[in-house]
């Protein structure tokens, strides 16, 4: 047996539930909330499991795009850079990023790194709603919940 969060993310019309609820005899599952009845037959579900990649979509110093050039930290597109060097006084910067799988995507978290700060570095965990991080130096990840 496993448990699988559902949510509206996931097709249902409430996050609130009463405490009615009842098994039919097909095994449908059924819970009275405040949008009304929500019937689901658990066996039937589609969890999604698959971790999808990340992309990079936009790289921002003191929350301004930055172009690609030679006078910039950017030589190609933030999608295709595997390393940026900042100048001191370029030291708060966000980056935007993406999954790349869009099936149930309001259900993805991400995580980000930083490294190179003082004590062990940790993974920070966001929703999709919460992006993007504003760190000092990132490796980004998303977990499929």
């Amino acid at each position: 047996m496993s448990v699988a969060k559902i949510t509206v993310n996931n097709g249902l019309g409430s996050n609130e539930f009463l405490a009615a609820a009842c098994r039919t005899a097909s095994g449908e599952v059924m819970f009275g909330g405040n949008n009304g009845i929500v019937s689901f037959n658990p066996e039937k579900l589609i969890i999604n499991r698959t971790k999808p990649p990340v992309a990079f979509t936009s790289f921002l110093i003191k929350n301004k795009l930055v172009p690609i050039g030679e006078d910039s930290p950017l030589r190609q597109s933030i999608t295709y850079t595997d390393h940026i060097t900042l100048k001191h006084n370029q030291a708060f910067f966000t980056i935007g990023f993406a999954a790349l799988n869009y099936i149930n995507s309001g259900t993805n978290q991400y995580a980000y790194m930083l490294e190179g700060m003082q004590g062990d570095p940790q993974w920070n965990y966001v929703a999709a709603s919460s992006r993007p991080p504003t760190p000092t130096s990132t490796r980004a990840n998303t977990c499929s919940k």
